[in-house]
């Protein structure tokens, strides 16, 4: 149950990015930036849209139609997310690494993360607001960059599921999503 419900909150979460901050519809055509708010004021989500468009394109080269393009994404974001979080649930559980989930925005993995990074720990400090166009408050930020940092450490032994810069890692799951994903997961 647990795995059909975080499945379901992510293909939604990843088909609410894909149409309401990079304008991407599922047959995989895409709005105006003009129109769209995020990829005016984030420049990290300019550059996902970017990677975006090229993936398509070059899907489309592949021979592959757009529309079933942007469902293999939407799909694949989804697992890669669901299957790095449980990875890392499994793991703290194992003391392979330090609370990474466990805790949320106080997991002792990522107090740990603060106090090696000051840039991270004067985010973390300022709290959950003001809120990007992403809906990221400035703590938000600090954990995610924390969650790709400990995919980086681990794509050293797995690289396919942990690539801190695949285009998954850039579709990263808004902050209520991830809350109620890791809430899932801990309960």
């Amino acid at each position: 149950n647990v795995t059909l419900g975080a499945r379901e909150l992510l293909i939604k979460e990843v088909w609410d990015l894909f149409r309401g901050v990079y304008g991407l519809d599922p047959k995989g055509n895409f709005e105006k930036v003009e129109n769209l708010p995020a990829l005016q004021q984030v420049p990290e989500a300019q550059e996902t849209r970017q990677k975006l468009e090229k993936y398509l394109e070059d899907e489309e080269k592949a021979g592959q139609k757009r529309a079933k393009a942007t469902e293999k994404l939407a799909k694949e974001v989804a697992f890669t997310h669901l299957n790095r979080l449980v990875a890392f649930k499994m793991m703290e559980g194992r003391k392979l690494i330090r609370g990474t989930i466990d805790r949320h925005h106080s997991s002792n993995g990522f107090i740990f993360y603060l106090a090696d990074h000051p840039e991270e720990m004067a985010m973390y400090e300022g709290g959950s607001l003001p809120q990007n166009a992403l809906g990221e408050g400035p703590r938000d930020t600090a954990y995610r960059h924390f969650l790709l940092a400990q995919s980086a450490e681990m794509a050293e032994e797995i690289k396919v599921l942990f690539d801190p810069d695949n285009l998954a890692s850039r579709l990263f799951p808004r902050p209520r999503a991830l809350k109620d994903l890791i809430d899932m997961l801990n309960d």
